[in-house]
């Protein structure tokens, strides 16, 4: 056990080393699996033992509230927070973590008196005294952007973004730091003494997929297809087709759309007055000729069309097709031909990748592309030959070339009647049953990932912190983070940190520096809870550059890795190093996505138990967007509105708005609030309490 690993995949050959690496193996796969077990016991999870064989079931959770009294939505919600309990004490009781909590709460002189994390947290008595002084007024919300970059807090000279990961210990839940475009914030209260951190917000990369989101969005063939449908709506009676649709959008589970969100969609399509109820929009239909109904209903397929053939040419013109035996030109203007030898290529790059990845063998490491236009180039030279850019060439420019086979325009095409064919089928006037996207065309779907994949990378960011700190959280500091998120001072800062900025992975592809767009059109989030009030419930901002709020779009399915512990993927990890002999998921950009997810799923295959159904832990979550531009993202949508960052509310204009609509209404009606307040302890809440006496053990066996 205590064999180095390099050793024993490096062994020299003979049946007693041999002997020796099935043992480690066969103790390894052991301890995976028991960490496996306890992780799910710890999270939950019933465990039964019958006849030699181990059986276990994930708990059930609800979704919604509906039928559930107060008391029951708060025991659901202390059940959750009992099953990450386990997960959330791995997290600070971690070596690193349990080194950085005791430096942080560590007193130190500064000028001005001593200081620590304490300071940085609101003095219980001392704040509810200024409530019960100036009520709402108190509390005088700014933001402060907490990355790397940001220096050091001037009442206590710790590190902004070391304030942040302390702060952000005290969620209920494990948070893992999102690959990607990452940007944190701290949420002060300039009215007390010392500035206390009052809330913390970060954006992130959101998620690659999402089916609610996604569905909002206009990034799903089911969403695709009952557009289309609707948009084949009689002038003389748009209701009778457009109401068929929303109501077999009602009952779709497997498409994740919203009735009211496809009128409010449509409407943007037709350029009609925004609505969403069904009532608004035929009566703006009504209003016009039958002649000018059809034609911006053509119109507005033709955009759809146009968009989505877009994403693929533009696409195929992000990845540099030297080496692969064709030009982007000849490709587009033959793709059947191209593509076929494309693909002949595909298993000489896949087998090139693979043999790359030997325990061992020597890897170029990633390399920075904003270092200066000669390395810049230097680097993009180096990827065209790298094994990992190469297969992913060859992969992505063959699946583009198909997809544009399929949709690339034909001489004499009437639009409208073309993507009808594409979208519904051969006979796309026969039914007006919805199939949730089955009948969706390949390129169509390809399109739309393309779509999905270029806002996700830059254009949609995910809050995926938001929340109060205590002792703000009875305040509704939560709801102060969620409106403050929404702010041009958020979508200002994402820009500035990434305006210009060249894309690793897009530029590697490309062998060139490619820069993103850094301006926000949507934010998206989860709340923590599948049931009861989220603080994003009905969360509206009133501003010059148009209303934004926050809307519920759906539950996502419970599917994921937070209840899996650090221990237990770190023996998955090093059982795949030790019987596959290669890396062949690490944290290096361009691999792909979810690293963590995608490990422990050929992990738990490897170990011979079903990943979809222990990935399955059954935790719904609620999914909220908010379009800061709205229909932008959509095709066929409309991106013609200012930037947020200059249209938005400020969080002064944000700050003013919560104090009247939500701060000021809950302190008028529930008093007992300001004594709530009064009986928080800065010593009590220190992160240090959690810490057992003896740290664990940590470290390999």
């Amino acid at each position: 056990m205590q064999r180095a690993l390099s050793e024993i995949l490096e062994s020299a050959e003979g049946e007693h080393e041999e002997a020796r690496g099935e043992i480690y193996a066969s103790t390894l796969r052991a301890k995976a699996l028991g960490t496996v077990l306890v992780d799910l016991a710890t999270s939950g999870w019933h465990i039964s033992v019958d006849e030699g064989k181990v059986y276990v079931s994930a708990p059930l959770w609800s979704a919604g509230a509906s039928g559930l009294s107060p008391e029951e939505v708060r025991a659901e919600k202390e059940r959750a927070r009992g099953a990450m309990q386990a997960r959330v004490q791995d997290e600070i009781e971690s070596e690193s973590t349990r080194r950085f909590i005791l430096d942080m709460e560590r007193a130190v002189r500064v000028e001005g008196g001593v200081r620590s994390i304490r300071s940085l947290l609101a003095d219980g008595p001392s704040l509810a005294a200024a409530l019960q002084e100036r009520s709402a007024e108190a509390i005088r919300p700014y933001l402060q952007v907490a990355d790397g970059a940001a220096g050091r807090d001037p009442e206590t000279g710790l590190r902004l973004t070391d304030v942040f990961r302390y702060m952000k210990l005290f969620w209920s839940f494990p948070m893992k730091s999102p690959p990607g475009r990452t940007t944190p914030f701290l949420v002060r209260d300039a009215g007390q003494p010392g500035h206390p951190v009052c809330g913390l917000i970060a954006i992130a990369s959101p998620v690659p997929r999402l089916t609610p989101r996604d569905a909002a969005l206009g990034w799903t063939p089911a969403w695709l297809e009952a557009v289309v449908r609707a948009l084949q709506f009689s002038a003389a009676d748009p209701a009778l087709q457009v109401s068929a649709v929303l109501a077999q959008a009602h009952v779709s589970e497997r498409g994740g759309l919203d009735p009211s969100s496809l009128v409010e969609d449509l409407c943007a399509l037709l350029r009609l007055p925004t609505s969403r109820a069904l009532e608004g929009l035929v009566s703006e239909l009504r209003a016009l000729s039958a002649k000018a109904c059809r034609e911006r209903a053509d119109a507005a397929l033709g955009a759809i069309l146009s968009d989505l053939r877009g994403e693929v040419v533009d696409a195929l013109g992000a990845i540099s097709f030297k080496g692969l035996g064709v030009s982007r030109v000849d490709a587009l203007a033959n793709p059947a031909e191209s593509a076929s030898r494309i693909e002949a290529m595909k298993a000489g790059a896949y087998k090139r990748w693979h043999d790359s990845r030997r325990v061992g063998a020597v890897r170029t490491p990633n390399k920075r592309i904003d270092k200066g236009a000669v390395e810049a180039a230097r680097t993009m030279r180096d990827a065209e030959h790298d094994p990992l850019y190469m297969k992913k060439r060859v992969t992505q420019a063959a699946a583009l070339l198909r997809a544009w086979e399929g949709i690339a325009p034909r001489e004499g095409e009437v639009s409208a009647e073309r993507l009808f064919e594409l979208a519904l089928g051969p006979s796309p006037r026969a039914s007006h049953r919805l199939s949730g996207g089955n009948g969706v065309a390949r390129g169509l779907r390809a399109a739309l990932l393309q779509r999905q994949n270029r806002f996700v990378a830059a254009q949609v960011a995910d809050v995926c912190v938001c929340g109060a700190v205590p002792p703000y959280g009875p305040l509704l500091g939560g709801k102060l983070a969620a409106l403050i998120a929404l702010s041009r001072d958020v979508a200002g800062a994402y820009h500035e940190r990434y305006d210009g900025k060249a894309s690793e992975i897009t530029s590697q592809m490309a062998a060139r520096p490619v820069s993103r767009p850094a301006d926000l059109l949507a934010l998206t989030t989860t709340s923590f809870y599948g049931v009861g009030s989220s603080q994003y419930e009905r969360l509206a901002l009133t501003a010059a550059g148009g209303d934004v709020r926050w809307r519920f779009v759906g539950y996502s399915r419970g599917h994921g890795t937070l209840h899996f512990s650090a221990e237990t993927v770190e023996a998955i990890d090093r059982l795949l190093q030790l019987e596959t002999g290669r890396r062949l998921i690490t944290s290096r950009f361009g691999e792909g996505p979810s690293e963590r997810l995608r490990k422990i799923r050929d992990g738990l295959e490897r170990l011979g138990v079903n990943p979809n159904v222990l990935l399955q832990h059954g935790m719904w979550r609620l999914v909220y967007v908010a379009e800061l531009a709205p229909s932008a993202c959509r095709p066929g949508g409309r991106g013609d509105a200012p930037p947020w960052r200059a249209a938005g509310p400020s969080v002064d204009e944000v700050a003013r708005q919560w104090r009247a609509r939500w701060l000021g209404r809950r302190l008028a009606s529930a008093p007992a609030l300001v004594d709530e307040v009064a009986r928080f302890s800065r010593d009590d809440a220190m992160i240090g309490n959690r810490l057992r006496r003896e740290p664990q053990r940590v470290g390999r066996s």
